[in-house]
C-alpha cells in the first residue's frame, strides 16, 4: 500500500484534535470561574448595588494589577470599583492612597460624587480618603504571557470623601467581598 505523508499526518491531526487519542476520551473543558461579589454603600449614600462580574489582572508591560468590580447598568448610587497597584497581587493586604496603590473607587449619586482622593490645585481642592484591598487568595488562571488573569477572593473597603463642589456633603464608606 503506498502512503501519502502529507495525508496521513492530515489524518492524524484530524483524529487528535476530533478526541481521537488517549483512547478515544473526550476531555471536557472546564466552565469559566463565576464572580461571586457583594456591594454595601453606607453613610451620606446607601444601597447595595448589584455586583455583575470581577476580574484580577496582571499586566507585565506596566508591572501593575487591576481589580475590577463591575456594577450593573443603571444602579443607584452608581459605584466604580477599578483599584490597581504596583507589582503582581499577591495575598496581603493593599492600603491606600499611595503612590503603590490607587484606590480608584467612586460613588456617584445623580451629580454629587465622593472619591477616596482627589486633586484639584487651581480650585484648591484636595480630598485624601482611604482604602484596603485585601486577598486571601490568589491563583493564576490565565497566563498569556503579558497578561495574567487571577482567581481570587478577598475584600475592599473604601472610606470616601465628598467632592462638595459636585454638591456632595458627608463621607460614603463602601465594602466589597468578592470571589471570583
Amino acid at each position: 500500500m503506498r502512503r501519502i505523508p502529507g495525508l496521513t499526518w492530515l489524518s492524524t491531526a484530524l483524529l487528535m484534535g476530533c478526541g481521537g487519542g488517549a483512547g478515544g476520551a473526550l476531555v471536557e473543558e472546564e466552565p469559566p470561574p463565576q464572580a461571586v461579589c457583594d456591594i454595601t454603600v453606607s453613610g451620606a449614600v446607601t444601597g447595595t448595588p448589584v455586583c455583575r462580574n470581577a476580574s484580577l489582572t496582571y499586566r507585565e508591560t506596566t508591572d501593575d494589577f487591576s481589580l475590577t468590580l463591575d456594577t450593573g447598568t443603571g444602579a443607584k448610587p452608581l459605584v466604580q470599583i477599578h483599584p490597581n497597584a504596583n507589582g503582581r497581587p499577591f495575598v496581603g493586604d493593599f492600603v491606600g492612597p499611595t503612590s503603590e496603590v490607587d484606590c480608584a473607587v467612586t460613588v456617584r449619586d445623580g451629580g454629587k460624587a465622593w472619591y477616596p482622593y482627589y486633586e484639584d490645585p487651581r480650585a484648591g481642592v484636595s480630598l485624601r480618603g482611604s482604602c484596603t484591598l485585601t486577598f486571601t487568595q490568589v491563583e493564576v488562571y490565565v497566563d498569556s504571557g503579558t497578561v495574567v488573569s487571577y482567581r481570587f477572593k478577598g475584600t475592599m473597603q473604601a472610606h470616601l470623601l465628598a467632592l462638595e463642589s459636585s454638591g456632595a456633603t458627608g463621607t460614603v464608606d463602601v465594602v466589597m467581598n468578592f470571589t471570583l
